[in-house]
């Protein structure tokens, strides 16, 4: 079971290292932990989140009622409650397919004495067997259109069933700047059923029964044009429906009229919008979108955060929205009906907004409303964007914990260093008051591309991340350097060499990133900046700073539209992959390479590299090449006392001198008393953009000449 990115199946040979917890799947998630002393073997099958939650290990199949399967590993997956089957060609590489979604909480497997498949549910404690499916004529089908819901009267107009509910909350999430409508439907003559308890289980949503065939759903819009209302334009309708026991997500994608939405597919899919913005350079952004596959909302409708986010307690406890009510949300709901709130014994109805045994300590607010105090602000903040995985058993790999109703200290993210690495800047902790630039929390929450937090979003909250900058400089007093002084340091060193020595390192260059945000959208020298950052060779730092830039002049990414699976597919040609390789110049493999006595010594010798990965493996590192590093080939960030930044592979270290070597195969020597900061980084210095001009064919020529070298 993994923690919040991958669920994995080994197959165990003595002596085996399978990276358990320093790599989750293919991803490494802590860097600077100690590997051991043999090599890491990667998973026999790798489920990413989207897929799976919570791996359920099974049996290889040898009964005789499913001739199809024979031989096959049969796994599932204790929170989407899928299926697997998984067999090995001659070669022992893995391929998997579902073969099953069941209604079942998958907590084990067993075989009779024929070989024939038992699967246990762990909320009814049952036993089941599998059986082929027959197609069931009184079924109908599920609704492929939003008008087919029932939940609209005018689905053009937005305008909803009579019975159908809107309500609001307390706290929104951040998405992607995306606005919400949130509505709630329940079937006729039925309600939510509330159980007594403690208030913190009431605020989860735990203690919420929710009837057969209830949906809760929003419809999220943009602003095509930032800051302009009548822009605005529906892009999906997300449902979370009740059915059997089991909370199963669905997206619907809104079609360009504008009239009604389709019914995504259980894999999701993904787009982009052009957005009129005054803030990036030329008026104008990409803004990617995903539309989520059903599997993933099982990621943050979780057990641990009560299922149900918005729709809680601690959410609904405001001021009513619902025409012609007035007065609290929950007592407007108690009135209409929506609720039945039953106590522990005698079983009777008592009202929904009886006040409980136990308060929480902390309340959720508007974090985009100054009318309250900058921490209830932050609170709220980080409990609605973040403590659905970053609480206790829940998944998030990292130790904190940003529920509202925790002590600042009991967050455990106070001074402390972070797991997934430092991303290159200077002695990180996750928060460090009084000082954000090395505070990895911020520069999660301001970068681009992988690793981003809030998890799942790709745009930066402008208002939200200066709202924490303030917060964190107001926990403490040691900030190094405030940016108001950013403007000073160009004007007095000229911009292009005060440029590149902030862009140096990732605290610095969280400075300019807040800089930039300080001013006018037509300032040529914040311009000049954000093309310097957005075009910097070192991907922590061009994260910062991509956002700003107009479609046109952000640097060419085809790989980002290729998917590995479409590259496996492609039979490669040997003689042009290696071509690719020895001459074509905007890749220059062997530059840091070497292949049979020709090629560079930065890198890993390839001679028989093919002998050693699978062609899964080797694109995995052609694609990703940060993804997963072998110890001698760590990148290590030197800071000297001056500010000077360095990177490359450490060649040796003595008391007297530190040697590095860096991508274009140049030594660096820099006096062991002159180091202030030499640490490893996750990053490899093979940059992670050689790919982004060759096409799917062009890089499985690559790969088929790789995969030749035995």
């Amino acid at each position: 079971v993994g923690w919040e990115s991958w669920e994995m199946v080994h197959r165990i040979e003595r002596g085996g290292n399978y990276g358990w917890s320093i790599m989750e799947g293919p991803l490494p998630i802590r860097p600077e932990a100690l590997r051991g002393p043999t090599p890491i073997q990667p998973p026999l099958v790798a489920l990413p989140r989207s897929e799976a939650a919570s791996v359920t290990g099974g049996q290889v199949y040898r009964g005789s009622n499913f001739p199809e399967i024979q031989g096959a590993y049969i796994f599932g997956d204790y929170e989407t409650r899928k299926v697997w089957a998984t067999r090995l060609d001659a070669e022992g590489t893995a391929s998997t397919e579902e073969i099953a979604a069941t209604d079942l909480r998958l907590i084990t497997f067993g075989e009779d004495e024929q070989g024939e498949l038992y699967l246990v549910d762990y909320d009814k404690g049952t036993i089941h067997q599998l059986k082929h499916r027959e197609p069931d004529p009184e079924k109908p089908p599920f609704p492929e259109t939003l008008s087919q819901t029932g939940l609209f009267s005018s689905t053009a107009n937005h305008s909803l069933h009579p019975g159908v509910v809107p309500f609001s909350v307390n706290a929104s999430q951040w998405l992607d700047g995306a606005i919400p409508e949130r509505f709630v439907a329940l079937p006729h003559d039925t309600s939510i059923r509330s159980h007594s308890g403690s208030a913190a289980a009431a605020a989860k949503g735990q203690s919420l029964e929710f009837p057969e065939d209830a949906v809760l759903a929003r419809t999220l819009s943009l602003e095509m044009h930032r800051g302009h209302a009548d822009s605005r334009r529906r892009i999906e309708t997300q449902l979370l429906h009740f059915h059997q026991g089991v909370r199963r997500g669905y997206t619907y994608r809104w079609n360009e009229e504008q009239t009604d939405a389709t019914l995504v597919t259980a894999e999701g899919a993904q787009t982009e919008f052009v957005i009129a913005d005054p803030e990036a350079l030329g008026g104008r952004r990409i803004q990617p979108w995903s539309f989520e596959g059903r599997a993933q909302c099982a990621r943050c409708h979780n057990s641990g955060a009560g299922h149900t986010l918005a729709f809680n307690l601690t959410q609904l406890d405001r001021p009513s929205l619902t025409e012609g009510q007035s007065g609290n949300q929950l007592e407007v709901f108690d009135r209409m009906g929506l609720f039945t709130r039953i106590s522990e014994a005698p079983r009777s109805s008592v009202p929904l907004n009886s006040p409980p045994k136990e308060r929480l300590p902390a309340r959720l607010v508007d974090p985009y409303d100054e009318t309250h105090s900058l921490t209830e602000r932050v609170r709220s903040y980080l409990h609605v964007n973040c403590a659905h995985c970053h609480q206790a058993a829940v998944g998030g790999n990292a130790e904190i914990d940003f529920r509202v109703e925790l002590s600042l200290e009991e967050t455990k993210a106070i001074g402390i260093s972070p797991l997934q690495g430092k991303f290159g800047l200077s002695d990180p902790r996750i928060i460090i008051p009084g000082d954000p630039y090395r505070s990895v929390l911020m520069f999660r929450l301001a970068k681009t591309g992988r690793g981003r937090m809030p998890r799942g979003s790709t745009q930066v909250d402008r208002v939200g991340i200066e709202m924490l900058y303030r917060w964190i400089e107001e926990l403490g007093s040691d900030v190094r350097e405030e940016t108001s002084d950013i403007s000073e340091t160009l004007a007095e060193e000229g911009h292009a060499s005060a440029i590149e020595e902030l862009l140096a390192s990732t605290d610095h260059a969280m400075r300019l990133h807040r800089w930039v945000e300080a001013q006018e959208p037509s300032d040529p020298l914040r311009h000049e900046v954000i093309r310097a950052g957005a075009h910097h060779p070192e991907a922590l730092v061009r994260e910062l700073f991509e956002a700003y830039l107009p479609p046109d002049e952000r640097l060419p990414r085809r790989t980002d539209a290729v998917t590995p699976q479409q590259v496996l597919k492609i039979p490669g040609d040997l003689a042009r992959g290696k071509k690719i390789f020895f001459h074509t110049d905007s890749v220059q493999c062997n530059a840091c390479h070497r292949i049979e006595g020709h090629g560079g010594k930065v890198g890993p010798e390839l001679s028989k590299i093919g002998r050693k990965r699978t062609s899964e493996h080797l694109l995995q590192s052609i694609l990703e090449p940060s993804r997963e590093i072998e110890p001698q080939y760590l990148t290590w960030m030197l800071q000297t006392i001056d500010g000077q930044a360095y990177s490359g592979l450490l060649e040796s270290k003595t008391d007297r001198v530190i040697t590095l070597r860096d991508s274009r195969n140049k030594q660096i020597q820099v006096p062991a008393a002159e180091v202030e900061i030499l640490k490893p980084q996750e990053i490899s210095l093979m940059p992670e953009l050689l790919m982004q001009d060759m096409s799917a064919s062009e890089i499985a020529d690559l790969l088929a000449y790789l995969s030749s070298l035995q």
